[in-house]
């Protein structure tokens, strides 16, 4: 027998407090499970480190034309800092709490880009 066309689909079901994790092949659906907010947390967390241990690695740089899914006035949060560097917490309404380690130098020059006055 040979392989169908997979595919997947995620809906949020009425009610708000559930997301349907529905499979398809070939167009039919043959399962889905109903994924609460820490089951998707669990699910996001797995594929991200599945995606991160690929051999082909997110590009290091950006390219200036891509389409980011854009967080408006994030909710932030600075540890305390120490001697090696900053750790930032950036709050995404889907993906939960990201946490990135700036080297001090790293830090201050997005400080230092921080503070620069907006270009009109």
């Amino acid at each position: 027998m040979a392989d169908g066309e997979v595919s997947f689909s995620i809906t949020p079901q009425p009610g708000g407090q559930l997301a349907r994790l529905e499979t398809f092949v070939d167009g039919d659906s043959v399962s889905w499970v109903d994924l609460d907010g820490p089951g998707l947390d669990w699910l996001i967390a797995n594929l991200s480190a599945a995606r991160a241990g690929l051999a082909a690695p997110v590009p290091e740089t950006l390219d200036p034309a891509a389409a980011l899914d854009v967080t408006e006035d994030p909710s932030w949060w600075i540890f305390d800092p120490d001697a090696e560097g900053q750790t930032l917490a950036l709050r995404h309404p889907g993906l939960g709490w990201l946490g990135f380690f700036l080297p001090q130098a790293q830090a201050d020059e997005i400080a230092g880009w921080l503070r620069k006055p907006a270009q009109t």
